[in-house]
């Protein structure tokens, strides 16, 4: 919806100047304004459009989680290419034409210049072991279990990138199967390996909101530290602070 109500001022403005100069110069610019935001808009929807990605690994010792954005490894590389040849068919458009193009090649070129720094891909990843384990809720209507757990997190707590936020916290995580097989699996694994309470919500509304998170999980402290980028790095290895049921 909102690329279709992008593309009606954008086909008005790149049409201006062959309204006014109705040559074929001007013919062949709203063409190649055409062309370079098309690939703008599928550079853009390659980088932040698409959908997250996430992979699950459970075993006897433990559950693994990460989530990032499923796009390929060359998107990055290629959006940047993208930005930099479109930047300079705006600027060229604007020596040739003059100060008119801008009125089609403004927006464009923004967008552009904005997409030429490369974008760090983040990573959501999370680690428990059964030991940290706290209580599992599953819905079999949608095939998902909830998963209340302990784990360490670590992270930059300043936009500078120079303080590291190293905390043991609580949380509960999603964990989304193809099949009621697999989820039962995974049910038995819980079952088998540890002594937490395993509940089954048939509300799916609430089973996703906080109408069913445990007070017990909310009570638990969290405990943190910060580092500099350096202290951080000397101290890799060192085990988590204890986090207390209190």
């Amino acid at each position: 919806l909102a690329f279709c109500c992008l593309m009606v001022p954008f086909a008005f403005s790149s049409a201006l100047p062959l309204l006014f100069f109705g040559d074929e110069s001007a013919y062949g610019f709203s063409v190649g304004m055409w062309l370079i935001f098309i690939i703008v808009s599928s550079a853009t929807y390659l980088q932040y459009g698409l959908s997250d990605r996430y992979e699950y690994v459970f075993s006897n010792k433990g559950f693994s989680y990460s989530k990032q954005l499923d796009q390929p490894d060359w998107v990055n590389s290629m959006a940047q290419k993208v930005a930099y040849v479109a930047c300079a068919f705006c600027v060229f458009a604007v020596i040739v034409i003059g100060p008119m193009a801008l009125v089609g090649a403004g927006g464009s070129l923004l967008l552009a210049f904005g997409m030429t720094k490369k974008q760090t891909v983040y990573v959501d990843h999370r680690f428990s072991s059964t030991e940290q384990f706290l209580y599992a809720q599953f819905n079999r209507k949608r095939n998902v279990i909830a998963l209340y757990h302990r784990f360490d997190m670590c992270d930059y707590g300043d936009t500078a990138h120079t303080i590291i936020s190293r905390d043991q916290t609580r949380s509960r995580s999603y964990v989304f199967f193809n099949s009621d097989d697999d989820m039962a699996k995974v049910l038995d694994l819980l079952k088998q390996n540890t002594n937490i309470k395993i509940e089954e919500i048939t509300d799916i509304k609430g089973f996703f909101d906080f109408d069913y998170y445990p007070k017990f999980v909310l009570d638990i402290d969290v405990i943190g530290e910060q580092y500099s980028v350096d202290e951080a790095t000397s101290r890799r290895g060192e085990p988590a602070p204890v986090m207390s049921d209190s």
